[in-house]
C-alpha cells in the first residue's frame, strides 16, 4: 500500500507547516482508510480547529464520534 509513503511525506510537511488544516485533513483520510478511527477523529476535529470549512470533514467525524459511542461531542 503506498499509505506508508503518504504518511512518510506527509511527516515531512508537517514538520514545516504544522498549523496547515491541509496537513491535518490528510492525516485524517489516511488514518480513516487505515481503519485507525480514534486518530482519524482526532484529525478531522484538529483540521475543523485549524479553520478548514468542507462539509465533508465535520459529516465524516460525526459519523466517527457516533460510531466511537462519543454522542455528546457528535452533538457539540
Amino acid at each position: 500500500s503506498g499509505l506508508p509513503e503518504a504518511r512518510k511525506q506527509l511527516a515531512a510537511i508537517a514538520a514545516q507547516r504544522p498549523d496547515w488544516s491541509r496537513v491535518a485533513i490528510c492525516e485524517a483520510l489516511i488514518d480513516d482508510l487505515s481503519g485507525q478511527t480514534e486518530r482519524a477523529v482526532e484529525q478531522y476535529l484538529r483540521a475543523i480547529k485549524l479553520g478548514a470549512t468542507d462539509a465533508f470533514l465535520t459529516v465524516r467525524a460525526a459519523e466517527l464520534l457516533y460510531f466511537l459511542g462519543r454522542y455528546a461531542e457528535a452533538n457539540a
